[in-house]
């Protein structure tokens, strides 16, 4: 896989980081390739609501139906 020809989508999204980060974990170990998008301002005053908050988690296009399902608990 490419790096520079990647179509990250979002699977999902959460306020709270220590979901996120199992999230994460769970896809990263299922061999999904993840990447974070975070708010900086959000990430610094460590803020848990509004749109500052949001982190989402990518993947790249070609694991999104997967992802899903692992997410969804199908896998």
């Amino acid at each position: 896989m490419n790096p520079d020809n990647v179509k990250w989508v979002s699977v999902s999204e959460f306020y709270d980081p220590e979901e996120a980060y199992l999230v994460i974990g769970l896809l990263e170990a299922a061999g999904i390739p993840v990447k974070v998008v975070r708010e900086s301002a959000g990430e610094l005053f460590g803020l848990t609501v509004g749109p500052l908050a949001k982190i989402d988690i990518l993947v790249p296009q070609e694991h999104k139906s997967e992802a899903e399902r692992l997410l969804e608990g199908d896998l």
